[in-house]
């Protein structure tokens, strides 16, 4: 039995091979004709999740933390104009009709058809919206337009993304933007909604009984077979709950094309409400920042829509190709590489700044890792004093807990090298806190909506938009074999992704994806390159640095790149590399003590951003 001490155990080899290369993400802009395309993809970790969501319904590991950050603690003067706000209050319009919500933004619900092959049959769904106003009148000369953002997903609900980190966009593209964040298809506050369950009770009591456990955590395969039938069950619930015909089948229509479809919409009556004629609509385009998921859902609007593009910019490229094809299968080739970096910066930091360094080089890191996750799997941690109350600390916790912040090392790289020594002395209750993030807020202004966990809609989207799953559990283990090959610490978590798949029953009718138009981003470091390759004009740009998306780590040299992309349509040079300004542990250089006010606001802005951002999760 092993006993909870400060003693370090290292093991001959080391968990995961260290690396010393800092790896480069990619930011891509596409120029073809009149329209101009901005794709960015990192190469660290090419991952897309959901922002703030849990599906603990198949079987997910760890609770979902909602973030505080998503209850609009912004503390506006304008905020009374919106007090008593609710969505349910906002009659659905043909045009975009705004009305005071919170902290001084603008809310509105688009009416627009359940199916756009067939507007005719009188259906109707309605589109949540929230606006960050620019700076500037709308009606002048000097209004950029209307950006949209997509937090990632699928399901990621924009009107929480843009009432969270909206400023902070509008902030980096400039003020005369309008932000504007949509809750895509049965996502939170766009109708309809889509839920399987009867009551949010038994849809918590279903997802208690999941187990939380990452699979391949057990020598016997339990946690698999388990998830397994529950994933069955819920495909069974859901075909029944919004597989038929009307309004009764509105899970067919809440995949990428449709809600692409949305996007167009929404972009032709945000710049017909600045006062624009029908024929300056019709040759306006969509301004668009996707993050993740995001980079799938432009990818398909450009593919459908490739004469509506003005802007478009995509920040960590996924696999397209393979998203359609309900692969999940090219995302975690350089997991590892992160996680390595975790062993690198560690090292290089020394004991008094990482918390869990050890002897000389990352390798020791390593093992000293290995060791204590080894410990774990053979007998949990457990923390009598959490201020929770009684917990254990298990082996499938801290591997989630990892998968978690390869996500966004810079921040939570050191947090988590003291959580590890911490759990090696005996003492979970820095993990049991740092799991539970996000359960309270501490500001009590004006209630705003919430991000449903566990809404059966982010696996209506990811299923119906991909290929059927006919696995068996045999094949199924051997997917997740292969998963594992190419990610330790990230594999198990991941397959609970096409897991969720294995029993879904509803299928897309109505406007459809076509492969065959796609570019073919195949893995995570070369997706930019590869998609650069099927665009006249394309410039890539490459910022060093580890982790999901861009606004992972600050670069004012990545952000000016942009805002100016934003602004003005300019392309960085070729082969353009931005540095990141910050390393985990190590802070950034004495050049970042000397900033103008200007930069000094947009590192702020990118700052807030990636460290605020919650971090992206499929039931973790």
């Amino acid at each position: 039995m092993h006993r909870w001490n400060t003693q370090k155990i290292d093991s001959e080899k080391p968990l995961i091979p260290s690396s010393q290369h800092s790896r480069a993400r990619n930011i891509q802009f596409l120029q073809k004709a009149r329209r101009i395309v901005l794709v960015s993809g990192i190469a660290a970790f090419s991952t897309w999740a959901v922002i703030g969501y849990s599906t603990d319904w198949t079987g997910g590991s760890l609770p979902a933390t909602l973030s505080a950050k998503f209850r609009g603690c912004h503390g506006s003067s304008k905020a009374d104009k919106g007090k008593g706000f609710t969505w349910e209050s906002v009659i659905p319009t043909e045009d975009l009709v705004y009305h005071p919500c919170w902290d001084g933004l603008e809310c509105a619900r688009l009416e627009v058809p359940l199916d756009w092959e067939h507007p005719e049959n009188g259906l109707k769904a309605a589109v949540a919206i929230v606006k960050v106003p620019a700076q500037v009148d709308e009606s002048s000369e000097e209004w950029g337009g209307p950006v949209l953002i997509n937090p990632g997903g699928p399901g990621g609900s924009g009107v929480s993304f843009g009432l969270s980190r909206g400023r902070e966009i509008q902030t980096i593209l400039g003020p005369q933007f309008s932000i504007l964040g949509f809750d895509p298809r049965g996502i939170n506050n766009t109708t309809p909604v889509m839920s399987c369950f009867h009551t949010d009770v038994s849809r918590k009591v279903w997802g208690l009984k999941s187990g939380g456990r990452v699979f391949g955590s057990s020598g016997s395969g339990e946690e698999i077979s388990e998830a397994y039938s529950r994933a069955k069950v819920v495909g069974e619930m859901c075909e029944k709950a919004y597989g038929g015909e009307g309004l009764a089948g509105a899970g067919k229509h809440v995949g990428t094309p449709v809600v692409a479809r949305d996007m167009l919409e929404i972009t032709e009556r945000a710049w017909k409400r600045a006062g624009k004629g029908e024929d300056e609509v019709r040759g306006k385009g969509l301004r668009y920042w996707g993050f993740s998921y995001g980079s799938v859902l432009g990818s398909t609007f450009a593919s459908m829509f490739p004469d509506r593009v003005e802007r478009l910019a995509v920040d960590g490229i996924c696999d397209v190709e393979d998203y359609y094809k309900t692969g999940w299968s090219t995302n975690l080739q350089d997991a590892e590489k992160v996680m390595s970096s975790f062993h690198t910066y560690c090292s290089a930091a020394g004991p008094i700044l990482c918390d869990f360094h050890t002897g000389t080089t990352p390798t020791h890191v390593s093992s000293r890792l290995s060791s204590l996750l080894t410990a774990l799997k053979r007998q949990p941690l457990p923390v009598f004093d959490a201020p929770t109350g009684a917990e254990i600390i298990t082996y499938s916790d801290v591997k989630s807990m990892l998968f978690r912040a390869l996500y966004k090392p810079l921040y939570s790289f050191p947090k988590i090298a003291k959580i590890l020594a911490d759990l090696e002395r005996g003492d979970g209750k820095s993990m049991v806190a740092f799991t539970k993030e996000g359960f309270e807020c501490s500001c009590n202004l004006d209630p705003v909506p919430e991000v449903v966990p566990g809404s059966e809609a982010i696996w209506s989207i990811a299923c119906t938009d991909g290929e059927k799953v006919d696995d068996t559990l045999e094949s199924f283990g051997d997917y997740l074999g292969a998963l594992r090959e190419q990610s330790e610490t990230s594999g198990g978590s991941w397959a609970e992704i096409r897991m969720g798949c294995t029993g879904w029953k509803v299928r897309p009718a109505g406007l459809k994806y076509n492969v065959g138009n796609s570019a073919d981003p195949v893995t995570p470091v070369r997706n930019a390159h590869k998609m650069a390759k099927a665009y006249e004009g394309a410039v890539v740009l490459e910022q060093n640095s580890e982790g999901h998306c861009s606004i992972s780590t600050p670069s004012l040299c990545t952000a000016k790149y942009i805002r100016e992309y934003f602004r003005t349509g300019a392309l960085p040079p070729k082969d353009t590399v931005c540095d990141a300004d910050l390393k985990p542990f190590l802070g950034g250089d004495k050049t970042m003590r000397i900033m103008s006010e200007d930069d000094t606001v947009l590192f702020d802005a990118i700052s807030t951003m990636g460290r605020e951002w919650t971090v992206p999760s499929f039931g973790h």
